[in-house]
């Protein structure tokens, strides 16, 4: 790790002391460039006005949910962090499908509200502990984007208070713009409180889950293309370190609708029975990261050649790694950094190049989905292709110039870094992986003329000014 998160972290500890107000330190999930900001909790319902005033913070303000931005999206040094109080799931009277949620309640314990009722959310990250707020802010995509798109598109409105302290309500036909410049607009337009959301028909809170292994990069591409035209909920899991370098195992899982009886669905939060314990060392190494890799690769091959298919709790299916707790403290506290990028259609070539320059690195996480139509908002992640995403430890010799030649092969085919889950990305390649950008800002300055929402994300990728 580079020298820039400990001097930023040193200029907050300074700050500190120069100040009368309680700071906290705040990180994200990767452990990667954290800084000291002062925390400010807030009831929207009951006190909209506590979110203006904190927009009084010269250094800006950002809102922040769980903290699983794995970089630097959901903190600012020195400045203010909103956290939104949760309050009760409200059904929205609209229509029958849709939820009115708190922007500080998790997807998990929305879901499992749902569930109760014959219903899920239409699209889910990876994680059950991401807040609705997050969710939107980062314009999230599950293992069904090419079904189901991604988050924003079932967001039938939102609250947002602005950068200016005005509470706005927007739609898709409510300031169309200011909604799709918020949605994956990384907090950047202001805070957002509470949304309405759309919800789906799903039998159970059981899955049908198929698995397949496949032997080389080539294949898995070829495999998930194909299970993604049949199959809602598709991702395939790389092995980038054993001799047999690209091995894959693809899973593909349908809801199971109406084959047995739906099981009672309590209040259940998206809270592990296991945590992982916090002792500042990593626990994870390429010794261990193999043998871990060998162990999945030869339970994929007996369960293809005895059940490969098989019903699975939803939870497992959609959030695997929420099955041990704060796992991102397995790489110690130096922490990891989660590169992860979208690839167009046509450029499947660059797509291995990526995995076989990046696999040199100790990857010790690889995953591959694959990616449909892009969304309305300007800043949204995902485009019609694929999505690659790797874990690394954050003190892996020659990672930050390794992930800069990659950044300048994913420009030059059309691709991008996702925003929420970067910490190190230059300003200079924004524009070409965002296009849009310049729309967005139009937006943004209208919905926060004076600047003040502000994140270190924003600020070092220039998206609200000179890059810093």
């Amino acid at each position: 790790m580079g020298s820039w998160p400990r001097v930023t972290y040193l200029v907050g500890i300074l700050k500190d002391m120069c100040d009368e107000r309680s700071s906290q330190f705040q990180v994200g999930f990767g452990g990667v460039a954290g800084v000291r900001s002062f925390t400010e909790w807030a009831d929207a319902a009951s006190r909209p006005d506590a979110l203006g005033a904190s927009a009084d913070d010269v250094r800006g303000v950002i809102a922040r949910g769980a903290g699983c931005a794995y970089g630097d999206a959901a903190q600012r040094g020195g400045g203010t962090v909103v956290r939104i109080a949760k309050t009760p799931h409200q059904p929205s009277g609209a229509t029958s499908d849709a939820i009115e949620v708190s922007a500080g309640a998790t997807i998990g314990e929305v879901c499992w509200t749902l569930l109760r009722h014959g219903r899920f959310l239409p699209v889910v990250p990876g994680t059950a502990r991401a807040t609705i707020g997050g969710a939107i802010a980062a314009d999230v995509h599950g293992k069904n984007h090419p079904h189901a798109g991604s988050f924003g598109a079932h967001v039938v409105s939102l609250d947002l208070i602005d950068g200016s302290g005005t509470r706005r309500r927007l739609s898709k036909t409510e300031d169309p713009e200011a909604f799709w410049a918020t949605v994956g607009g990384m907090g950047l337009t202001g805070v957002i409180v509470s949304a309405t959301l759309n919800s789906t028909t799903v039998g159970s809170a059981l899955v049908w889950e198929s698995t397949a292994l496949t032997a080389s990069i080539d294949e898995t591409v070829r495999r998930v293309r194909a299970l993604s035209t049949t199959h809602d909920h598709v991702a395939a899991w790389l092995d980038l370190r054993s001799r047999a370098f690209g091995t894959g195992v693809v899973t593909a899982a349908n809801h199971l609708h109406g084959s047995l009886p739906r099981e009672d669905c309590k209040a259940r939060a998206s809270s592990s029975r296991l945590v992982c314990p916090n002792i500042g060392l990593p626990l994870l190494g390429p010794r261990r990261v193999a043998l871990a890799n060998a162990a999945k690769i030869v339970s994929a091959r007996r369960r293809t050649r005895r059940a490969p298919e098989r019903l699975l709790g939803i939870e497992s299916a959609l959030w695997p790694l929420d099955g041990l707790g704060e796992w991102n403290r397995l790489y110690g506290k130096a922490g990891f950094v989660q590169y992860q990028v979208a690839i167009p259609d046509g450029a499947e070539g660059a797509l291995v190049q990526l995995a076989t320059d990046l696999g040199r690195l100790p990857v010790y996480l690889a995953t591959l989905k694959r990616l449909g139509t892009a969304s309305a908002a300007p800043l949204s992640f995902p485009l019609p292709g694929w999505t690659l995403a790797l874990d690394v430890p954050a003190t892996a010799p020659g990672l930050w110039a390794a992930l800069d030649t990659a950044d300048g092969t994913v420009a030059e085919v059309g691709g991008r870094v996702y925003l929420a889950k970067d910490v190190r990305l230059k300003a200079r390649h924004v524009r070409a992986m965002y296009p849009r950008l310049d729309e967005w800002r139009e937006v943004r300055a209208r919905l926060d003329p004076s600047g003040r929402m502000k994140s270190d994300l924003g600020c070092r990728l220039g998206l609200i000014g000179s890059a810093t």
